[in-house]
């Protein structure tokens, strides 16, 4: 390995959610501590981000200031706060000498971004989801000098002048085979849920918010329940977000003993490996990091035949993919896909080979030295 010249990167984050975005993120971070550099974590709010880099022991600096764009309509913006917390983020960029900053969400975008251009650093701006149809948005990105867009369908999205400077890199996965069989994890899970007979397991994981479209989910678990007899639990993870949607997620779960509402957990990799089916429902996902979490664990998935969720499964081959949002055909496609276990086992040696190819973390790095050549910020050589 040789060095070049040691870059500092940093990784700010508003620290108060946290969601696939924010793991694909710190799997980056632990790839490019590999290959080159060292790197900061900023947050600005103690949240579910910050408690999960806690328990992690990962370290991270807090700033005092947390004011952004992108909250609130922008002429409900508190400019006075938002300029203290630009003018803390300059100094800090300055006093640790940082070379790189990398964004990675609408409130860091617009905020870090023009602090960056303002303290002399590099921007990788990191688009994680759908380009919005706003011109400040718009506009703010066009100082960024690299944009990486996690799928085809994200850089669709992006204006004209980015996709002149824009790169597709797919969001990285560290694959840990288990020790347990599929079997002793279901028996196992089974048991911590007190339920004392054999059961298929079908799993639900998204943040309870209208896009990830939670409550299609609920109605076909009421559908399937009686089409498979009993033979089921269905079991759904995600974190509150919108108000009414969790609400109604929760009257509907009290009244049925059949569905369990686990909220949000870091790390749900057994109950996704004990599933006999994971069900992605969700409107133009950017990319659908759970759906290939699933497929390395030789967990089958069936998702709705939008967004990004195309660019990771041909129908038939390596998953499922369902157009509309009719409950009926949902249920007796999934039916159908339990029944027939020959095509099953199919389908999920596919997923799982084409995952291992397309997505672990070992070809990661590679396609981050091909980007910061781009920015002339070649900092190590590959071996």
């Amino acid at each position: 390995i040789n060095f070049v010249k040691m870059k500092k990167i940093c990784f700010p984050f508003v620290g108060d959610n946290i969601g696939g975005s924010h793991i694909s993120s710190l799997l980056l971070i632990t790839g490019l501590k590999k290959t080159f550099s060292s790197t900061e974590i900023v947050t600005h709010s103690n949240g579910f981000f910050t408690k999960y880099l806690k328990k992690k022991e990962i370290k991270y600096f807090k700033l005092k200031n947390k004011t952004f764009l992108g909250e609130k309509p922008f002429f409900q913006t508190d400019f006075y706060n938002y300029f203290k917390t630009i003018k803390e983020i300059i100094l800090f960029l300055k006093n640790k000498k940082i070379d790189i900053v990398h964004t990675n969400d609408t409130r860091i975008h617009l905020t870090w971004t023009l602090a960056a251009r303002l303290s002399g650093c590099k921007v990788v701006w990191h688009q994680r989801s759908i380009c919005p149809n706003w011109k400040l948005y718009k506009f703010i990105s066009i100082f960024a000098h690299k944009i990486i867009s996690i799928s085809k369908y994200v850089d669709k999205s992006l204006i004209s002048f980015n996709k002149k400077r824009s790169v597709k890199i797919n969001n990285p996965f560290i694959f840990y085979k288990k020790k347990n069989s599929k079997h002793s994890m279901k028996k196992k899970i089974l048991k911590k849920l007190k339920i004392h007979q054999s059961k298929k397991i079908i799993l639900y994981v998204g943040n309870m918010r209208e896009d990830k479209r939670s409550l299609i989910f609920l109605k076909i678990a009421e559908r399937l329940q009686k089409k498979l007899n009993g033979k089921a639990i269905f079991i759904m993870f995600g974190a509150e977000r919108d108000d009414k949607i969790f609400s109604v997620v929760l009257k509907f779960v009290k009244k049925r003993n059949y569905i369990f509402y686990l909220g949000f957990k870091d790390d749900i990799s057994n109950y996704m490996y004990a599933s006999d089916l994971l069900i992605a429902p969700y409107k133009n996902e950017p990319f659908g990091r759970t759906l290939v979490e699933s497929m390395l664990l030789r967990t089958p998935v069936l998702a709705s035949n939008s967004g990004a969720h195309r660019e990771i499964i041909i129908n038939n081959l390596n998953g499922f993919l369902f157009k509309k949002n009719k409950i009926n055909s949902i249920s007796q496609l999934v039916f159908n896909i339990l029944k027939n276990k020959i095509k099953i086992k199919k389908v999920i040696d596919n997923a799982y080979q084409i995952s291992l190819l397309h997505y672990l973390c070992r070809t990661y790095p590679i396609l981050l030295k091909v980007l910061f050549l781009t920015l002339n910020i070649i900092l190590i050589s590959y071996p």
